[in-house]
C-alpha cells in the first residue's frame, strides 16, 4: 500500500469536495498540473429517444444488430465483450480485419452528427494541457475545434508502437494535447483496443520493452506531482489496475486522483474502491460527473472574476544614517555610516526611537522614492 504525500481529503456532508479543494484543482489546471482522463462512460452521445448512451455502448449495440446476436442488455452494451465474442465465432484473422472496418465505419458515420452532452462542452472552458481519452474516437477533440480551440492530437498504436518519441511539451501557451490511449479509428484502425485479446496485447506492449511503451515525454509529464481527474471509468475492469500500475509506478506518493461516475450509475464495488484507495489514494466523491463539472467550471469563473491583488505601490521612504557606537569612552564615534531604509513614519522622532539602539546616534538624512 502506497502512502500518499497529500493530506487526507474529507468530503463534506453531501459527499462532495470542499470548496477549497475545488479551488486547488482549478489552480492546478491553470498551472498545467492537472490531467483529465476520460473513460468510456464519459463520452456519451444523444440517441434517437433523447437519452444519452456511451459511444462505445452504442457501437456495441450496432454490432449486435448487424450480426444478429442474442445478448442480455449488459452484454450488448460492452464493446469489449461483443467484439471478443464475434472473434471467437469465426476465423480470427479475417474477422479482426472486418470487425475493425465495421467499428471504423460506425465512428466515421457518427462523427458529423454526434451530440455530446452539454456538461462535456463546459470542459472546453478549462485550460487543461493534457486530456487522456480512452475511446477510439476524436469526438471530444472535435468539440474543442467547434469552439475555435486548437488542440494537438496523438494516439498510441499497440499493434505497431512508434519507435520515435513525439517529444511532447506542455509549457503555458501551447495547445492542449488530446491523447487517445487505446488507439484511433481514423489513421490506423488496427490501433484500436477492442477485444479482450487486444487488452492483453496492449498491456504487454506498455509494460514490455521501453521503446514499445507510451512516449517518454508523456510519461515524464504524468510523473510530476499532479491532480488527476478520472471520469467515467469502470474500476472493476481488471486491466485498469495494470494500466494504473504502469503509468503511475513512480508517482503513487505524489498524486491525488479523483474518480467521478455518470449520473444514476452504480458505485464501484467495495473491493475495487479499497484497491484504488490503498494503492493510489483515489478519492470517490458521491458527486456525479455532470455536477462535478458544473461546480468546477463555476469555481473557475468565480476565481477569474476576482480582482487581481493590487501591486505594491511605490512609496516614500526615509533614509536614516547611523554612526557606529564608541568602542571606549575615550574614543570618538567611528566614522562608519550605515544607511537604513524604513517606510515613511508619522514623525521623525517616532521613527528614530523605533530603530535606535544603545550607543548609536541616529539622524534623518533625506526623504526619497524607492
Amino acid at each position: 500500500m502506497a502512502e500518499s504525500s497529500f493530506p487526507a481529503i474529507a468530503l463534506n456532508a453531501s459527499g462532495d469536495l470542499p470548496e477549497a479543494v475545488y479551488e486547488s484543482i482549478v489552480q492546478q489546471i491553470e498551472e498545467g498540473s492537472c490531467v483529465l482522463f476520460l473513460g468510456p462512460a464519459a463520452i456519451t452521445m444523444r440517441m434517437s429517444g433523447g437519452a444519452y448512451k456511451p459511444v462505445t455502448a452504442a457501437c456495441a449495440n450496432h454490432l449486435v444488430r448487424l450480426y444478429g446476436l442474442q445478448l442480455s442488455p449488459q452484454e450488448a452494451d460492452s464493446l469489449t465483450y461483443v467484439t471478443s465474442l464475434l472473434l471467437n465465432r469465426s476465423n480470427e484473422r479475417v474477422a479482426d480485419i472486418i470487425l475493425r472496418r465495421e467499428v471504423q465505419k460506425f465512428y466515421a458515420e457518427w462523427s458529423s452528427k454526434v451530440q455530446l452532452p452539454a456538461f462535456l462542452e463546459q470542459l472546453a472552458d478549462l485550460p487543461f494541457r493534457i486530456i487522456i481519452n480512452t475511446t477510439p474516437d476524436d469526438y471530444f477533440a472535435e468539440l474543442y475545434g467547434s469552439f475555435g480551440i486548437t488542440v494537438r492530437r496523438g494516439y498510441y498504436n499497440f499493434d505497431k508502437p512508434d519507435a520515435e518519441d513525439p517529444l511532447y511539451t506542455f509549457e503555458a501557451g501551447r495547445a492542449p494535447l488530446v491523447y487517445n490511449l487505446l488507439g484511433y479509428y481514423k489513421d490506423k484502425p488496427q490501433s484500436m483496443v477492442l477485444s479482450y485479446s487486444d487488452q492483453l496485447s496492449f498491456i504487454n506492449r506498455i509494460t514490455g520493452q521501453q521503446n514499445e511503451g507510451l512516449p517518454n515525454s508523456l510519461l515524464k509529464e504524468l510523473d510530476k506531482p499532479v491532480f488527476h481527474l478520472f471520469m467515467g471509468f469502470d474500476f472493476e475492469d481488471w486491466s485498469l489496475r495494470v494500466l494504473f500500475n504502469e503509468i503511475f509506478k513512480h508517482q503513487r506518493k505524489n498524486m491525488q486522483p479523483f474518480a467521478y461516475k455518470p449520473q444514476n450509475s452504480a458505485e464501484a464495488d467495495a473491493q475495487s474502491r479499497v484497491f484504488f484507495q490503498g494503492e493510489f489514494g483515489m478519492v470517490f466523491p458521491e458527486t456525479d460527473i455532470e455536477k462535478f463539472i458544473n461546480t468546477l467550471v463555476q469555481t473557475f469563473k468565480n476565481m477569474k472574476s476576482r480582482p487581481a491583488p493590487a501591486a505594491r505601490p511605490k512609496g516614500k521612504y526615509w533614509c536614516y544614517t547611523m554612526k557606529m557606537p564608541m568602542r571606549t569612552a575615550s574614543r570618538p564615534f567611528k566614522n562608519t555610516l550605515k544607511p537604513c531604509r524604513l517606510p515613511l513614519p508619522p514623525s521623525k522622532t517616532a521613527s528614530a526611537r523605533a530603530i535606535s539602539k544603545p550607543g548609536y546616534a541616529v539622524w534623518c538624512s533625506a526623504a526619497t522614492w524607492y
